[in-house]
């Protein structure tokens, strides 16, 4: 039982769940979209894999891990090395499987990750990273996410990023802006209160509101635009927004990090079944 709670901590703070979360919305594009995204779904998932655990041990470096992640990071980090370099490997050798163009799309996307951590903006003598900008935590993620899951298979697989990819964009943007808020709510108390998240922002029923409101826009698009695989992420979203509803600050400690971030893989499951 002890090993099984060892791999079960590895497969959640080794950030394999995550990486498995991207893969499967990738999936999703390949479903709306009607191909196999194959080889692209895979490679956002290794480069998942690889610029979490970087931005992880910056803020181990930096020691902004919380207590039980700073304790498990230090007792892995061997490990966790040795499977990141093979992780790089392999995204090295799927890098050169894909043309100069499907990877240009990817640039913008990489660079704001990066740019999440890294200090490099100075502002009256403090340098600061993107995620210690006001409010645009959320806005980051939501973006880069959606971004990469979109463009990079459609691209991949030939296909013009015209109107309906760029809405699609904009619906999994909120789709992953609604994933989000119960992570910040979960984080409310420990968050920098300069970081200015939304439950921080607008507080706890408020959040909740906005949330529920995104998710009445989600379905009223999906309906209009996207009426033959709307069920999909109508799916997708009523889930999260139940696990929306039942957030609380002080959740269990893999409310959020297994059962919210696996919403994206329930709605690709149910994408496969029902189509």
């Amino acid at each position: 039982m002890k090993k099984i709670k060892s791999l079960f901590e590895f497969y959640i703070h080794g950030n394999i769940h995550v990486a498995l979360s991207v893969w499967s919305m990738a999936q999703i594009t390949g479903l709306y979209f009607d191909f196999s995204p194959g080889k692209s779904s895979l490679f956002l998932a290794l480069a998942t894999i690889l610029s979490y655990n970087f931005i992880r041990y910056v803020k181990y470096k930096n020691k902004d891990l919380q207590n039980h992640l700073y304790a498990w990071f230090s007792l892995n980090k061997t490990i966790l090395l040795w499977i990141n370099v093979l992780v790089g490997i392999a995204f090295v050798y799927l890098v050169f499987q894909f043309n100069i163009q499907a990877l240009l799309v990817l640039i913008p996307f990489g660079v704001a990750t990066l740019l999440y951590m890294l200090p490099v903006l100075k502002w009256k003598g403090t340098t600061y990273s993107f995620r210690k900008i006001p409010g645009f935590k959320i806005f980051c993620i939501a973006i880069s996410w959606s971004g990469v899951v979109v463009f990079f298979p459609i691209q991949v697989h030939g296909m013009e990023l015209g109107s309906l990819a760029i809405l699609f964009f904009r619906l999994q943007f909120l789709f992953v802006f609604l994933l989000t808020l119960p992570f910040d709510i979960r984080d409310v108390n420990f968050d920098d209160n300069g970081l200015k998240t939304i439950p921080q922002w607008l507080g706890l029923n408020y959040s909740k509101i906005l949330g529920f409101s995104i998710t009445l826009i989600i379905a009223f698009l999906q309906l209009h635009y996207f009426y033959k695989t709307a069920v999909i992420m109508l799916f997708g979203t009523i889930l999260a927004s139940l696990f929306l509803f039942f957030s609380k600050p002080n959740q269990s400690k893999y409310y959020a990090s297994f059962w919210v971030e696996a919403v994206p893989i329930f709605t690709y499951l149910f994408g496969v079944l029902f189509l």
